[in-house]
């Protein structure tokens, strides 16, 4: 808490207005159909942060959230965005979350986590994705990447992989590949798109 207070305190750089699109594919994994992810986001030049998920806390699943981002660009670049929001369809009831990043040179850590909570279905369930990376060229980085599920009297599952992407513009194209080196491996690719102004 007090460092995320240290943070907010030193809030001090301009901030641009920027809007995103993220699109992520897995495959079937034994299932009939794959599944898409998507993310739409939007943040003023006030730093107020909104964004609409689909499938990201559970399949069929649809959640808006609103936060403000406190950031700050220098050799250390930094935002964090805390979120509330509802969601409606398998999970019904709040959601909260956390974005963060941080960024030195060429290394970059990004973490999303959502957690939803369903008083009327007595359901609750927490997933992050966390990634590390090295940009290698202004067109490619690669890097490591884990994500994390546990829901109501379920033990947690992890899930470690490995990432790659490809840069062009306000374009990128991760590919990642989950349990790498198990007969459980399985790729989701994505295609995300970034406006700043």
């Amino acid at each position: 808490m007090l460092i995320i207070l240290l943070f907010i305190y030193g809030d001090a750089a301009v901030a641009q207005e920027e809007k995103g699109a993220d699109v992520y594919y897995y495959p079937g994994n034994g299932a009939l159909w794959p599944s898409l992810s998507s993310r739409v986001f939007y943040q003023g030049s006030s730093r107020w942060y909104g964004e609409v998920r689909y499938n990201y806390e559970e399949e069929g699943t649809i959640a808006c959230s609103v936060g403000r981002t406190f950031s700050k660009e220098g050799r250390w670049s930094y935002a964090i965005t805390p979120v509330a929001g509802l969601s409606g369809g398998r999970l019904q009831g709040a959601s909260f979350g956390l974005n963060s990043s941080l960024s030195h040179n060429a290394f970059s850590f990004s973490s999303s986590m959502q957690y939803g909570l369903c008083p009327g279905q007595h359901k609750s369930n927490l997933f992050s994705w966390s990634e590390l990376n090295c940009q290698l060229s202004d067109q490619f980085y690669a890097g490591v990447t884990m994500q994390q599920w546990s829901s109501y009297q379920l033990d947690p599952k992890w899930e470690p992989g490995m990432q790659m992407g490809i840069c062009l513009g306000s374009w990128t194209i991760p590919l990642y590949i989950f349990h790498p080196s198990s007969n459980q491996r399985y790729f989701v690719l994505g295609v995300c798109r970034d406006w700043k102004r």
